[in-house]
Protein backbone atom coordinates (compact mmCIF):
# COMPACT_ATOMS: atom_id res chain seq x y z
CA UNK A 1 0.00 0.00 0.00
CA UNK A 2 1.31 3.17 -1.14
CA UNK A 3 1.26 6.25 0.85
CA UNK A 4 -0.02 9.63 0.13
CA UNK A 5 3.62 11.11 -0.61
CA UNK A 6 4.22 8.08 -3.00
CA UNK A 7 1.04 8.85 -4.56
CA UNK A 8 1.82 12.39 -4.96
CA UNK A 9 5.40 11.67 -6.86
CA UNK A 10 3.46 8.87 -8.82
CA UNK A 11 1.02 12.28 -10.01
CA UNK A 12 3.69 14.71 -10.38
CA UNK A 13 5.76 11.90 -12.78
CA UNK A 14 2.47 11.08 -14.63
CA UNK A 15 1.97 14.58 -15.51
CA UNK A 16 5.25 15.28 -16.34
CA UNK A 17 5.62 12.51 -19.07
CA UNK A 18 2.53 13.59 -21.09
CA UNK A 19 3.30 17.18 -21.16
CA UNK A 20 4.26 18.17 -24.53
CA UNK A 21 7.60 18.84 -25.70
CA UNK A 22 8.96 22.78 -25.20
CA UNK A 23 6.10 24.00 -23.52
CA UNK A 24 6.00 25.74 -20.17
CA UNK A 25 3.49 27.12 -17.77
CA UNK A 26 5.41 30.75 -18.52
CA UNK A 27 3.36 33.25 -20.16
CA UNK A 28 6.51 34.92 -21.46
CA UNK A 29 7.58 34.99 -24.96
CA UNK A 30 10.55 32.74 -26.30
CA UNK A 31 14.15 33.17 -24.75
CA UNK A 32 16.14 35.65 -26.73
CA UNK A 33 19.44 35.86 -24.76
CA UNK A 34 22.40 33.86 -25.45
CA UNK A 35 22.51 31.90 -22.41
CA UNK A 36 19.38 29.55 -21.01
CA UNK A 37 20.47 30.76 -17.34
CA UNK A 38 16.56 31.30 -15.59
CA UNK A 39 14.65 30.55 -18.82
CA UNK A 40 15.17 26.67 -18.76
CA UNK A 41 11.24 25.98 -19.02
CA UNK A 42 11.06 27.93 -22.17
CA UNK A 43 10.77 26.93 -25.67
CA UNK A 44 13.76 25.61 -27.48
CA UNK A 45 15.92 26.64 -24.37
CA UNK A 46 17.70 23.58 -24.76
CA UNK A 47 19.31 25.09 -28.05
CA UNK A 48 20.72 28.40 -26.63
CA UNK A 49 24.07 28.36 -25.50
CA UNK A 50 26.68 31.07 -25.22
CA UNK A 51 28.59 30.16 -28.17
CA UNK A 52 25.04 30.19 -30.04
CA UNK A 53 22.78 33.08 -31.64
CA UNK A 54 19.41 31.98 -29.99
CA UNK A 55 17.21 29.56 -32.02
CA UNK A 56 13.91 29.85 -33.62
CA UNK A 57 11.17 28.35 -31.10
CA UNK A 58 11.38 24.25 -31.56
CA UNK A 59 13.84 24.55 -33.93
CA UNK A 60 13.64 23.99 -37.52
CA UNK A 61 15.71 20.69 -37.94
CA UNK A 62 12.93 18.83 -35.94
CA UNK A 63 9.87 20.42 -37.62
CA UNK A 64 8.16 17.81 -39.73
CA UNK A 65 6.49 18.96 -42.68
CA UNK A 66 3.34 17.02 -43.35
CA UNK A 67 1.13 17.83 -46.62
CA UNK A 68 -2.78 19.00 -45.65
CA UNK A 69 -5.24 19.49 -48.47
CA UNK A 70 -2.69 20.08 -51.11
CA UNK A 71 -0.69 22.42 -48.75
CA UNK A 72 2.41 22.23 -47.10
CA UNK A 73 2.56 23.03 -42.98
CA UNK A 74 5.09 22.25 -39.90
CA UNK A 75 3.62 20.12 -37.53
CA UNK A 76 4.78 21.87 -34.25
CA UNK A 77 3.57 18.92 -31.82
CA UNK A 78 0.75 16.14 -31.39
CA UNK A 79 -1.74 16.07 -29.02
CA UNK A 80 -1.69 13.10 -26.87
CA UNK A 81 -4.60 11.00 -24.94
CA UNK A 82 -3.97 9.68 -21.86
CA UNK A 83 -4.31 6.20 -21.66
CA UNK A 84 -6.23 4.45 -18.77
CA UNK A 85 -5.80 0.28 -18.01
CA UNK A 86 -8.79 0.41 -15.97
CA UNK A 87 -11.31 -0.99 -19.19
CA UNK A 88 -13.38 -3.27 -16.87
CA UNK A 89 -16.01 -0.89 -16.94
CA UNK A 90 -17.62 0.75 -19.73
CA UNK A 91 -19.06 3.62 -18.13
CA UNK A 92 -15.73 4.62 -16.63
CA UNK A 93 -14.03 4.74 -20.05
CA UNK A 94 -16.63 6.91 -21.31
CA UNK A 95 -16.02 9.61 -18.62
CA UNK A 96 -12.37 8.50 -18.65
CA UNK A 97 -12.67 9.82 -22.63
CA UNK A 98 -14.96 12.74 -21.46
CA UNK A 99 -11.76 13.83 -18.69
CA UNK A 100 -9.49 13.43 -21.59
CA UNK A 101 -11.09 15.52 -24.16
CA UNK A 102 -11.64 18.00 -21.21
CA UNK A 103 -7.43 17.84 -20.29
CA UNK A 104 -7.33 18.35 -24.79
CA UNK A 105 -9.57 21.47 -24.86
CA UNK A 106 -7.71 22.65 -21.62
CA UNK A 107 -4.40 22.40 -23.48
CA UNK A 108 -5.36 23.45 -26.79
CA UNK A 109 -5.12 27.12 -27.59
CA UNK A 110 -7.58 27.32 -30.75
CA UNK A 111 -10.62 25.79 -28.59
CA UNK A 112 -12.27 28.57 -28.70
CA UNK A 113 -12.25 28.92 -32.67
CA UNK A 114 -15.55 27.60 -34.15
CA UNK A 115 -14.54 27.42 -38.01
CA UNK A 116 -17.92 25.94 -38.81
CA UNK A 117 -19.40 29.24 -37.17
CA UNK A 118 -16.08 31.61 -39.28
CA UNK A 119 -16.79 29.51 -42.49
CA UNK A 120 -20.13 29.04 -42.85
CA UNK A 121 -21.63 30.18 -45.86
CA UNK A 122 -24.53 32.34 -46.00
CA UNK A 123 -28.00 30.55 -46.82
CA UNK A 124 -30.35 33.91 -47.07
CA UNK A 125 -29.44 37.29 -46.99
CA UNK A 126 -31.73 37.25 -43.55
CA UNK A 127 -28.89 35.84 -41.75
CA UNK A 128 -26.11 38.16 -42.80
CA UNK A 129 -26.86 40.20 -39.20
CA UNK A 130 -26.37 37.26 -37.70
CA UNK A 131 -23.47 35.82 -39.50
CA UNK A 132 -20.04 36.94 -36.69
CA UNK A 133 -17.26 36.74 -39.59
CA UNK A 134 -19.36 38.57 -42.10
CA UNK A 135 -21.58 40.73 -39.61
CA UNK A 136 -18.14 42.72 -38.58
CA UNK A 137 -17.27 43.38 -41.77
CA UNK A 138 -20.44 44.62 -42.64
CA UNK A 139 -20.27 46.97 -39.59
CA UNK A 140 -16.62 48.31 -39.67
CA UNK A 141 -15.90 51.52 -40.19
CA UNK A 142 -12.54 50.92 -41.90
CA UNK A 143 -14.08 52.61 -45.34
CA UNK A 144 -15.23 55.33 -43.93
CA UNK A 145 -12.13 56.01 -41.67
CA UNK A 146 -9.80 55.73 -45.12
CA UNK A 147 -12.03 57.65 -47.28
CA UNK A 148 -11.58 60.70 -44.27
CA UNK A 149 -7.47 60.08 -44.28
CA UNK A 150 -7.62 60.25 -48.26
CA UNK A 151 -9.70 63.61 -47.65
CA UNK A 152 -6.81 64.71 -45.44
CA UNK A 153 -4.35 63.84 -48.14
CA UNK A 154 -6.21 66.14 -50.64
CA UNK A 155 -6.77 69.04 -48.19
CA UNK A 156 -2.74 68.80 -47.88
CA UNK A 157 -1.52 68.82 -51.14
CA UNK A 158 -4.02 71.60 -52.42
CA UNK A 159 -2.20 73.54 -49.84
CA UNK A 160 1.03 72.50 -51.76
CA UNK A 161 -0.88 72.93 -55.43
CA UNK A 162 -1.64 76.82 -54.32
CA UNK A 163 1.85 77.85 -53.20
CA UNK A 164 3.42 76.32 -56.58
CA UNK A 165 0.59 77.95 -58.82
CA UNK A 166 1.69 81.52 -56.43
CA UNK A 167 5.52 80.79 -57.01
CA UNK A 168 4.96 80.08 -61.16
CA UNK A 169 2.73 83.34 -61.35
CA UNK A 170 5.70 85.42 -59.81
CA UNK A 171 8.00 83.42 -62.22
CA UNK A 172 6.07 83.68 -65.41
CA UNK A 173 5.50 87.67 -64.48
CA UNK A 174 1.74 87.47 -63.08
CA UNK A 175 2.11 88.78 -59.89
CA UNK A 176 -0.23 91.02 -58.99
CA UNK A 177 1.64 92.66 -56.03
CA UNK A 178 3.69 94.38 -59.15
CA UNK A 179 0.62 96.81 -60.10
CA UNK A 180 -0.23 97.80 -56.51
CA UNK A 181 -0.53 101.30 -56.36
CA UNK A 182 2.84 101.72 -53.82
CA UNK A 183 5.05 99.94 -55.97
CA UNK A 184 4.43 101.72 -59.51
CA UNK A 185 6.11 105.03 -58.55
CA UNK A 186 3.66 106.82 -60.30
CA UNK A 187 4.62 110.58 -59.80
CA UNK A 188 2.83 112.88 -57.85
CA UNK A 189 0.00 114.93 -59.31
CA UNK A 190 -2.13 117.57 -58.54
CA UNK A 191 -6.04 116.88 -59.13
CA UNK A 192 -6.65 120.58 -58.41
CA UNK A 193 -5.68 123.78 -60.29
CA UNK A 194 -4.07 126.47 -59.07
CA UNK A 195 -5.39 129.78 -59.01
CA UNK A 196 -2.99 130.96 -61.59
CA UNK A 197 -3.07 128.30 -63.70
CA UNK A 198 -4.23 129.11 -67.27
CA UNK A 199 -7.69 127.82 -68.83
CA UNK A 200 -7.57 125.28 -71.47
CA UNK A 201 -8.91 126.00 -74.49
CA UNK A 202 -9.85 123.95 -77.70
CA UNK A 203 -6.23 123.88 -78.80
CA UNK A 204 -3.67 121.58 -77.70
CA UNK A 205 -1.52 123.61 -75.44
CA UNK A 206 1.42 120.83 -75.81
CA UNK A 207 2.23 118.07 -77.18
CA UNK A 208 3.04 115.71 -73.63
CA UNK A 209 1.11 113.10 -72.66
CA UNK A 210 -0.01 114.05 -69.14
CA UNK A 211 0.82 111.87 -66.53
CA UNK A 212 -2.63 110.91 -65.25
CA UNK A 213 -3.37 109.32 -68.81
CA UNK A 214 0.19 107.77 -69.05
CA UNK A 215 1.06 104.05 -68.67
CA UNK A 216 2.33 103.34 -65.47
CA UNK A 217 6.62 102.63 -65.46
CA UNK A 218 6.92 99.37 -63.48
CA UNK A 219 10.87 98.30 -63.08
CA UNK A 220 10.15 94.37 -63.74
CA UNK A 221 12.97 91.50 -63.50
CA UNK A 222 11.29 87.96 -64.75
CA UNK A 223 14.51 86.60 -63.47
CA UNK A 224 15.22 88.43 -60.44
CA UNK A 225 18.52 89.05 -60.83
CA UNK A 226 20.04 85.38 -60.94
CA UNK A 227 21.05 83.66 -63.93
CA UNK A 228 18.86 83.69 -67.30
CA UNK A 229 19.31 79.52 -67.77
CA UNK A 230 19.19 78.46 -64.11
CA UNK A 231 15.43 81.13 -63.75
CA UNK A 232 14.30 78.62 -66.85
CA UNK A 233 15.20 75.98 -64.90
CA UNK A 234 13.84 77.03 -62.03
CA UNK A 235 10.65 77.58 -64.32
CA UNK A 236 10.37 73.94 -65.87
CA UNK A 237 10.90 72.22 -62.17
CA UNK A 238 7.85 74.43 -60.37
CA UNK A 239 5.92 73.33 -63.62
CA UNK A 240 6.68 69.37 -63.10
CA UNK A 241 6.27 69.55 -59.97
CA UNK A 242 2.63 71.11 -60.12
CA UNK A 243 1.66 68.82 -62.67
CA UNK A 244 2.57 66.41 -60.51
CA UNK A 245 0.34 67.80 -57.38
CA UNK A 246 -2.30 68.02 -59.23
CA UNK A 247 -2.11 64.36 -60.96
CA UNK A 248 -1.74 62.83 -57.09
CA UNK A 249 -4.43 64.65 -56.53
CA UNK A 250 -6.71 63.73 -58.93
CA UNK A 251 -5.24 60.15 -58.42
CA UNK A 252 -6.09 60.33 -54.58
CA UNK A 253 -9.31 61.82 -55.44
CA UNK A 254 -10.26 58.80 -57.13
CA UNK A 255 -9.33 56.29 -54.63
CA UNK A 256 -11.22 58.15 -52.15
CA UNK A 257 -14.27 58.31 -54.53
CA UNK A 258 -14.04 54.18 -54.57
CA UNK A 259 -14.43 53.97 -51.04
CA UNK A 260 -16.92 56.34 -50.59
CA UNK A 261 -18.98 54.53 -52.73
CA UNK A 262 -17.60 51.13 -51.44
CA UNK A 263 -18.62 51.81 -48.37
CA UNK A 264 -22.37 53.37 -49.23
CA UNK A 265 -23.12 49.68 -51.31
CA UNK A 266 -21.60 48.22 -47.76
CA UNK A 267 -24.34 49.92 -45.68
CA UNK A 268 -27.16 49.59 -48.28
CA UNK A 269 -26.51 45.92 -47.89
CA UNK A 270 -26.14 45.84 -44.50
CA UNK A 271 -29.44 47.30 -43.91
CA UNK A 272 -31.43 45.45 -46.90
CA UNK A 273 -30.54 42.00 -45.01
CA UNK A 274 -31.65 43.82 -41.62
CA UNK A 275 -35.05 44.68 -43.05
CA UNK A 276 -35.32 41.24 -44.66
CA UNK A 277 -34.60 39.80 -41.27
CA UNK A 278 -37.47 42.09 -39.29
CA UNK A 279 -40.07 41.03 -41.93
CA UNK A 280 -39.46 37.64 -41.19
CA UNK A 281 -39.46 37.91 -38.03
CA UNK A 282 -42.63 39.94 -38.26
CA UNK A 283 -44.21 37.38 -40.24
CA UNK A 284 -43.44 34.98 -37.89
CA UNK A 285 -45.03 36.37 -35.13
CA UNK A 286 -48.23 36.82 -37.42
CA UNK A 287 -48.61 33.40 -38.00
CA UNK A 288 -47.95 32.42 -34.34
CA UNK A 289 -50.71 35.14 -33.65
CA UNK A 290 -53.17 33.47 -36.33
CA UNK A 291 -52.42 30.11 -35.27
CA UNK A 292 -53.09 30.74 -31.38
Amino acid sequence: MLDQKSIDHLIRLKEALDREPHVSDSDESDTNITTNRGNKLKRAAEDVHMTKLPAPPLGNHRLKIVEYNGVRRPVLYKRRRRDDNDDDDDENDENDENDDDGDDDDSNPYRGIQLEEILAPLTHPADLPHHKSMARTMTSTTLRTLSTRALDVICQEQKHVVQFMKLMSVFLGDDPSYILADNMHLPDYDMEEGEDAPRRTRQLATQEVDPFFALPQIPYDRDFGINRDAAEETRQLTQIALQRCEEFIRCITSVRMGLLRADRFRGQVYRWSKEMGDQGNDNESEEQSSEE
